[in-house]
Order: structure tokens, then C-alpha cells, then sequence
């Protein structure tokens, strides 16, 4: 949020901005005072929708207001609490944007979520959604679970939503934005971690007759209740062996060695990292301790533990301090952080990293490209270069890269087609 009122300041200069953050009393206390921008969160906005925001004085202050929702694809369930709140606050107001770079996510529902808020009238109402009529009798494929697991009739959704659709690609409207450059690294394992790897392939899988999983020979005791303590069979055990990849400490406290992903990253910064500032992400918070505390260059971190202003100040020292080499972050930073580069008191322009490498990959093309962004962003100066790590025959190889093949083509021919 304070983001945002910086922001307003600029696009439309000395205007009267308040930040609606705190405790419940005041941010009643902020919201009743006459200001002309009121900037929150979603979540916070949801409590206060959900508490007081139906009674007459709050239905007057919306009635001729422009509601904008940044990164809207946050609402993505349309029968989340979140989703619900926006849904019934939309009609209030006389006009509703919503800002995104990431529309789809991949997935229709993301985009149906989005224009309950924006366009409620366009699609069919929530009750109707999971069921097989209004959207998903058109559209969606259910697997044996009742999950979506294809669609039909893209280009009738596409149609739809194109005269409320404003797409705009970042290269289209930014002069003088860099290439980016982007580069696959592929670790193979070592004899021991193949060894791990395949043993939570073969022998994580519950034994009815037993009632218990498979014991993996290669951890530690203590490893091993974890794993057999876990219910969620088959999501834990894909966790556990996304997690392998990036280090196997990750799983087992006790592992004496350094990971081969460890390995190859410490190559891939012997290289750069002395005469370029470098942003590393993990989507795991524990690998972001681990990676500062084994790397040997000075580095600042953002996760989930960090304050606001513990964030403001790691981004800060990363941007001005010329010994500070690395960033390590995961996706607490996916959207709320620039660290291509800063200007100074002076009104001196500091280059920030042009590096990215990721550690490991999410699953969701969207999200991917979010944490690209962090450096490639209007002034940028220095061509960018982004290094997706994989670890060979493994989910990260064959199963994460394929599911990012796969969303992408949806959000191609949602968006590429007929020029959205």
C-alpha cells in the first residue's frame, strides 16, 4: 500500500491519499474521514466489507467512486471469502477496474473469479459454477476427482470478455526495455541423492496391509516419522520429492552433505555475481535461510517472517550497497518488490540486478513470469538474463516443465488470439 500512495502522487500529484492499514478501530476511524484515495489490502478490506460496510454511510462513499483492484487474480476461487466480498462490493460502485499481468493464471476459473468483480452480469452466478450447468456444462472437463482438468469452448470465453479487456504487452509500451534472456540449467544428481529420489518414487506410497509407508533406508529415523506421520499420501509425497531437489537437508535435518543444486548454483555465481547483482528465488522459505547461510557472498533475504519494514530495508541496503551481491527471496516477493534498480537522494539512478535465477520453478507459468519482474521493469538499463534451475529425471524436469507447456497453451488462446 505504500507502494500505491507513492504512486498516486505521482500520476496525479498532490492528492489526498490515506493508507488503511492496522488495527480494526482504526482503520473504521480512517475509512469514515473524507480523503479522496483510500488505499488497502484485500484481506484487510474483506474484514472491514464483512463488518461494517453495508450500513448507509459507506454505501454513499461508494456509490459515485471508481473501485480498482491491483493483481486481481487474487480473488482466483470465485467462492473464496475473498472472491464473495469484492463480488457483493462491485455493484456499489459506479465503476470497477481490475489491474493484473496475470489474467488467467492458466486456469478459467482465475478469469471467471476476476470479472465477477468487474463484470458480474458477464458469466453465470457462483452457486451455478461447480456444478455441470452454467460454466462448466460450456467449458471445463472435470477429472474423476471433480477437478478441471480440460477445457472447451475457449474461444466463446475469449469473445466475451474481449470488449472489458484492455492487454497491454510490457515491450509493446516501454521504449527502450532490454531483452531478457532466458537460459535452462540442468543439475544431475548425485549417486546418493538418485538413490533418495528413487526410493521416495518406489516406496512412498502407503501400504494398506501395513498401514504405514514404505521406510526410506537413506534418512534418518527422525526423517522417516516425519514421513510416515504425514496422511496426504500422495501430495506429500510429491512435496517431499520437489523438496529432494532442491536439498535433501530440506527433508532430513541430518544429511551430511551439500545439495548437487547447491553445487551448481555456487558455479553459476562464480561467474556473475562479482560484477552483477543477482536475485535468487525458492519457493521454499527454509531454502532461503539455507541458501544465505551457505553461500559465501553477502546477500539480503525476503520471506514471510519479514515485517513490512524489514522488507523496505533489505531491498534498500540490496539496491544501494555496493557489497551486497545477492537476493534471496521467495514468493512473499513475487509482487510487491522492484529490485532492477533505485534512485538515490541525489536523483542518481543505481542499477539494480539484472539476474534471475530460479532455484526451483513454480508450477504456474503466470507466477514465473511474476518473479521476473522483479528486474524486468521500466528502467532497467542492463540486458536481463533469467536461469531456470531443473534437476534431470526428475518431477522438476518431467512434470513441472510440462505442466508450465500445458498452462501457457491455455493462456495463448485465451489472450493471443484475435488481439487481446
Amino acid at each position: 500500500i505504500r507502494k500505491w500512495k507513492s504512486e498516486a502522487k505521482k500520476m496525479v500529484g498532490d492528492v489526498d491519499v490515506v493508507e488503511i492499514y492496522g488495527t480494526p478501530e482504526r482503520r473504521k476511524k480512517l475509512w469514515e474521514q473524507n480523503h479522496v484515495i483510500y488505499v488497502t489490502t484485500p484481506d484487510s478490506f474483506k474484514r472491514d466489507f464483512e463488518k461494517y460496510m453495508n450500513n448507509s454511510y459507506f454505501k454513499n462513499l461508494f456509490a459515485n467512486s471508481i473501485g480498482c483492484y491491483d493483481e486481481v487474480h487474487g480473488l482466483k476461487d470465485p467462492l473464496s471469502k475473498r472472491s464473495q466480498a469484492f463480488t457483493r462490493w462491485g455493484p456499489m460502485l459506479k465503476y470497477r477496474w481490475g489491474m493484473t499481468a496475470t489474467p488467467i493464471d492458466g486456469k478459467l476459473e482465475t478469469l471467471y473469479a476476476i470479472f465477477r468483480f468487474v463484470h458480474p452480469e458477464l458469466f453465470c452466478q457462483p452457486k451455478r459454477f461447480y456444478k455441470k450447468t452454467g460454466f462448466f456444462k460450456y467449458h471445463v472437463n472435470l477429472d474423476f476427482w471433480g477437478n478441471p482438468k480440460s477445457y472447451n469452448h475457449i474461444e466463446l470465453v475469449r469473445d466475451k470478455i474481449k470488449p472489458f479487456m484492455i492487454r497491454r504487452k510490457k515491450r509493446d509500451v516501454i521504449d527502450g526495455l532490454p531483452d531478457i534472456i532466458t537460459k535452462e540449467y540442468c543439475v544431475q544428481l548425485s549417486t546418493k541423492e538418485k538413490k533418495l529420489y528413487k526410493e521416495l518414487e518406489k516406496v512412498g506410497k502407503f501400504d494398506e496391509k501395513k498401514g504405514t509407508k514404505g521406510k526410506l533406508t537413506i534418512l534418518s529415523d527422525a526423517a522417516n516419522a516425519r514421513f510416515n506421520d504425514t496422511n496426504l499420501e500422495v501430495v506429500a509425497n510429491v512435496a517431499y520429492m520437489a523438496m529432494m531437489c532442491d536439498s535433501p537437508g530440506l527433508i532430513d535435518p541430518e544429511w551430511p552433505e551439500e545439495s548437487s543444486k547447491m553445487i551448481a548454483l555456487t558455479d553459476i555465481l562464480e561467474q556473475i555475481a562479482e560484477d552483477n547483482k543477482v536475485v535468487v528465488f525458492t519457493k521454499y522459505k527454509m531454502m532461503v535461510y539455507v541458501l544465505q547461510n551457505y553461500l559465501k557472498w553477502d546477500s539480503e533475504i525476503l520471506c514471510g517472517d519479514l515485517t513490512i519494514e524489514q522488507r523496505v530495508a533489505a531491498q534498500e541496503r540490496f539496491l544501494t550497497d555496493p557489497e551486497c551481491r545477492l537476493f534471496i527471496m521467495n514468493t512473499a516477493g513475487k509482487e510487491s518488490i522492484d529490485l532492477h534498480g533505485i534512485e538515490n537522494e541525489d536523483g542518481e539512478w543505481l542499477d539494480g540486478a539484472s539476474y534471475m535465477i530460479k532455484f526451483d520453478m513454480m508450477w504456474n507459468p503466470a507466477v514465473n513470469e511474476q518473479i521476473d519482474g522483479r528486474i524486468d521493469r521500466v528502467g532497467q538499463r542492463n540486458k536481463m538474463t533469467v536461469i531456470n534451475m531443473y534437476c534431470e529425471d526428475t518431477l522438476e524436469d518431467v512434470g513441472v516443465r510440462v505442466k508450465l507447456l500445458e498452462r501457457m497453451g491455455i493462456n495463448i488462446k485465451v489472450l493471443e488470439k484475435q488481439g487481446l
